[in-house]
């Protein structure tokens, strides 16, 4: 596939969340953008998109909506780096370790 794909991430401050473009060039100068709004994909000449508002309806998500969604995307995909739940059990388990270690060097009381 010689498609590149985008998502254009805009913070929509009067709705307190994010609108998302999915945009894709497939290298004869434009850009098809989905249309959340419809089923239907809009074309545009790469140079119109530049400096100006995409009039394709975005995905709208609200700021825990965006957050859910990208943990759920970072869980499908395998990027553990972005899982704070990964991250707390690391943790977790190295106090563990650590407790064990002081408990060794002090002794038991």
């Amino acid at each position: 596939m010689n498609d590149q794909t985008q998502v254009r991430i805009q913070p929509d401050y009067m709705r307190m969340g994010i609108k998302v473009h999915v945009l894709r060039k497939p290298g004869d100068g434009t850009y098809r953008v989905r249309d959340f709004g419809a089923p239907m994909v809009k074309t545009y000449r790469i140079d119109d998109t530049v400096g100006m508002e995409l009039d394709a309806q975005p995905m709208w998500l609200d700021e825990d909506e965006a957050r859910a969604l990208y943990e759920a995307l970072a869980d499908h995909f395998g990027h553990s780096g972005n899982d704070t739940r990964a991250l707390r059990r690391d943790y977790d388990a190295e106090r563990s370790r650590v407790d064990r270690l002081i408990t060794f060097a002090i002794g038991p009381k």
